[in-house]
């Protein structure tokens, strides 16, 4: 849906994807061949080993769509992004599983939904969390939706030059987060 509106929004955008699942690749090669007279190029596997191929480097903009909460390493994809995006370049994060923010949908469908049995991301973030993860990785935050009353927490941060880069490290008090659990 995501590479639909930016055809729709502009229809001569040149444009780069990676998916790990063969299915969701497959379909999306697909639908994109058939709506988008645009150039693109994909790429079947992690974004990690996306960036080995020369056409994925050098890239204005990149997002994570619900992607960073399920990764196995978060901060080498997120080093890796740094890596391939232009100076100053931006990356776009969605995530809807977050801590200290209350879940805005029945219970029920944390645990189960018609879409998944269980809910089984690897990592859950607060704010903070994902944006020291965004900070030791190169990026600052630039822009941030109204995640507490919103269902998803959209974040777009900027890249910035490592050499001198001190993180701004935010902490979440640990006694919140305990509760927040409970």
């Amino acid at each position: 849906n995501f590479a639909k509106e930016l055809i729709r929004i502009n229809n001569k955008i040149s444009f780069y994807f990676t998916e790990h699942s063969k299915k969701l690749f497959a379909s999306t090669n697909k639908l994109i061949k058939k709506i988008s007279k645009n150039k693109f190029f994909s790429h079947n596997g992690t974004i990690e080993s996306s960036i080995k191929n020369s056409k994925f480097n050098n890239f204005d903009a990149v997002s994570l769509l619900w992607t960073l909460c399920n990764c196995v390493d978060p901060i080498n994809v997120l080093k890796s992004i740094h890596g391939s995006l232009k100076k100053d370049g931006l990356i776009l994060i969605s995530e809807s599983s977050r801590i200290l923010v209350p879940f805005k949908k029945p219970i029920y469908n944390f645990f189960v939904s018609k879409y998944e049995t269980k809910n089984s991301h690897a990592w859950y973030f607060s704010y903070n969390s994902l944006s020291n993860l965004l900070e030791i990785s190169g990026f600052r935050i630039i822009d941030c939706n109204r995640f507490y009353d919103e269902n998803d927490l959209v974040i777009v941060a900027k890249k910035i030059n490592k050499k001198n880069h001190k993180p701004n490290i935010k902490i979440d008090n640990y006694k919140k987060v305990l509760k927040y659990l409970k």
